[in-house]
């Protein structure tokens, strides 16, 4: 289950820390996952986006594991043909927030 301890406020906080620029409107909860998950409806200069807020709360994935998911990320989707999410950016360590987090681009595969 997805921790719901993550305050709105850190949600905001997170990207926020990450991508200056860009508003967080909506922040709605995944209740799946071992970690925090959220999907974002976000207001940036460029218009409006949908991505994800993946923060390492649980201690049931190791932190080397967790920031090494949006590096990999980023090199499939620069190197390679393969469709990944963009990675909009990610922290390894923050003394406010859960961390790692990273914040890619949202895919729904429905």
């Amino acid at each position: 289950m997805a921790d719901p301890a993550v305050a709105d406020a850190s949600v905001r906080g997170m990207v926020d820390n990450l991508r200056p620029a860009w508003h967080v409107e909506t922040i709605e909860r995944a209740p799946h996952g071992t970690d925090f998950v959220a999907i974002l409806d976000i207001r940036t200069p460029a218009g409006p986006k949908q991505a994800v807020l993946k923060a390492t709360t649980a201690d049931l994935v190791d932190p080397v594991v967790a920031r090494a998911e949006p590096r990999l990320l980023t090199l499939l989707d620069n190197e390679t043909s393969i469709p990944v999410p963009t990675v909009y950016g990610s922290c390894d360590a923050h003394p406010e927030y859960p961390a790692p987090f990273t914040v890619p681009t949202f895919s729904s595969f429905q």
